[in-house]
């Protein structure tokens, strides 16, 4: 496999965010997701123990897998979990391109997603 593969704008983009009942802030971060690219995106909660009701809610949602990591073990150990479910998504052949860690308090505003995917390095 080759990370940073520059791909088409099909090319999809895979996203993790660490949660831990992060309310409201979740939901905004889904919503900002199709204004920031025209790519396919699949999302992953990487879930640190949320109790808020507010990942089971977005887990209803079409694009977007819930990750339990049994637990409150940190920003990097839940980002590495996140990161790990999507190569699933590798693996099975669904050609996810990219994969970007955002903090579940942030928004993607209009074309960062594709703005970001554009700066990429490349490793083979």
């Amino acid at each position: 496999m080759t990370v940073g593969q520059q791909g088409g704008p099909d090319t999809p983009i895979g996203l993790v965010t660490i949660t831990y009942s992060p309310g409201d802030q979740l939901s905004a971060l889904l919503d900002s997701i199709p204004a920031a690219t025209g790519r396919p995106v699949t999302v992953v909660l990487a879930d640190n123990g949320s109790t808020d009701g507010s990942v089971e809610a977005a887990a209803a949602r079409p694009g977007v897998q819930v990750v339990r990591t049994g637990g409150n073990i940190g920003y990097g150990g839940a980002a590495n979990a996140g990161v790990a479910a999507l190569g699933e998504h590798f693996t099975a052949g669904m050609g996810v391109g990219f994969v970007l860690v955002l903090l579940g308090s942030a928004l993607a505003t209009r074309r960062r997603l594709d703005a970001a995917k554009s700066v990429e390095p490349q490793y083979s």
